[in-house]
C-alpha cells in the first residue's frame, strides 16, 4: 500500500479501480463503472468520462482548475496535486481517495 498526498478540492471519500488517463487529450469515452479518474490534469473533453466517474485525481493543479469545479458540481471527492501518482498507480489498480485529508491511498495488487 501507498499513500499519496494532495490538495483537496472536492471533500469525500471513494474507493474504485483507477482508470489511469496519461493524455487528457486522447481520452475516449469508457463504460460506466465502479472508477477512480487518475490523469496529469482533465479538460472539458473528459467531461463524459467524469461523469461516471467516483472520484477524480490530479498530479497538477488547485482548486481553480478544470478537474477540481467539475468536481464539486458532480459532488464527488478530488484530490490535486496529487505528486508523483501517475508513475505509482496503474490501471485497474485499486485506489481510495481520502479527500478531507488529501491522501490517495494505492493498494498493492
Amino acid at each position: 500500500m501507498k499513500i499519496v498526498k494532495g490538495i483537496t478540492a472536492s471533500s469525500g471519500v471513494a474507493k474504485g479501480s483507477a482508470l489511469v488517463i496519461k493524455d487528457p487529450m486522447q481520452a475516449t469515452s469508457v463504460s460506466a463503472g465502479n472508477y477512480i479518474v487518475v490523469a496529469p490534469y482533465t479538460t472539458p473533453l473528459l467531461n463524459i468520462i467524469l461523469l461516471n466517474a467516483k472520484g477524480i485525481v490530479c498530479e497538477t493543479g488547485g482548486m481553480t482548475t478544470h478537474a477540481a469545479i467539475i468536481s464539486r458540481e458532480l459532488n464527488i471527492p478530488c484530490v490535486m496535486s496529487a505528486q508523483g501518482i501517475m508513475n505509482q498507480v496503474q490501471n485497474g489498480q485499486i485506489v481510495e481517495i481520502k479527500a478531507e485529508s488529501g491522501e490517495v491511498i494505492i493498494y498493492d495488487e
